[in-house]
């Protein structure tokens, strides 16, 4: 690990308050929205490759991102680490490859791939369904703890399925899975009411941090270490107590320039 990563990780952690909802100035999208069986049409643009007209891709919670491995659209490409950037889009970046996974509509994502040389690929999307939506979201839940050894998951008892019925178990099941992963920091809080008040100087920090994410000189384990920090940052600058987020003013502005000054040693 560079000198710059060892002291630029603690400074993140040392901003990290009790786990609240999530800051106003950051989203993500719902984990059990993403993870899954994904399939659907390919278009290629510009590219010498002989890519596939039609993927299957699975997406798996790792840490407090994503693994896909893309391996089914072309040959020379594999797994990936695609973490949250802000709002409904989670990326994986390195030197030849580029890639957006953007959220949309409940079973629906668009995975948008740049290479080398103009070569792009947009592939539509749908996910596997066992059943309502409310047994999907279980489902994804589901595969969710199996990566979160941390989380303590209550046995479930719903029967996925397409019936009024099999809905109602599944929410009901689905209510302290969910809960569960999130006190084991394996899922994101939902985001705060609407009266919450942004730390403009958290948010510039985060902001900090994702150029560090998007920088593909920076090993993809470490870009998870970040990821898991700036959520912290992020909950805790929805602190409501004033001593607390006048703290956080002067960390995250502290913090923010130490890391505007030490990223451009990486040539981030």
């Amino acid at each position: 690990m560079t000198p710059w990563l060892r002291r630029g990780l603690p400074l993140i952690a040392m901003l990290v308050a009790a786990p609240v909802a999530a800051g106003p100035g950051w989203t993500e999208p719902d984990p059990a929205a993403v993870v899954g069986r994904w399939s659907g049409a390919v278009s290629w643009k510009t590219c010498a490759i002989d890519g596939a007209a039609r993927v299957t891709l699975e997406v798996v919670r790792d840490g407090s991102g994503y693994r896909v491995d893309l391996g089914p659209l072309a040959d020379g490409l594999g797994s990936e680490s695609f973490a949250p950037t802000g709002g409904p889009v989670v990326e994986a970046h390195r030197a030849d490859l580029t890639a957006t996974w953007r959220a949309g509509k409940p079973g629906r994502a668009r995975l948008e791939l740049t290479l080398g040389g103009g070569c792009a690929a947009t592939a539509v999307l749908t996910r596997a369904s066992v059943g309502a939506p409310a047994c999907d979201e279980l489902v994804a839940l589901g595969a969710i703890a199996a990566t979160c050894p941390a989380a303590t998951v209550p046995a479930v008892t719903a029967v996925p399925g397409r019936s009024k019925r099999a809905a109602a178990a599944c929410r009901r099941d689905a209510a302290p899975v969910r809960a569960a992963l999130l006190d084991a920091g394996c899922v994101p809080a939902p985001p705060p009411g609407r009266d919450a008040v942004a730390i403009p100087q958290c948010d510039a920090l985060i902001a900090t941090v994702l150029r560090a994410v998007r920088c593909d000189r920076i090993e993809a384990d470490m870009k998870q270490r970040f990821m898991e920090q700036i959520r912290l940052v992020a909950r805790s600058a929805a602190v409501a107590d004033p001593e607390v987020r006048a703290s956080l003013v002067e960390s995250c502005s502290s913090t923010a320039a130490s890391l505007d000054e030490l990223l451009p040693r990486l040539g981030c």
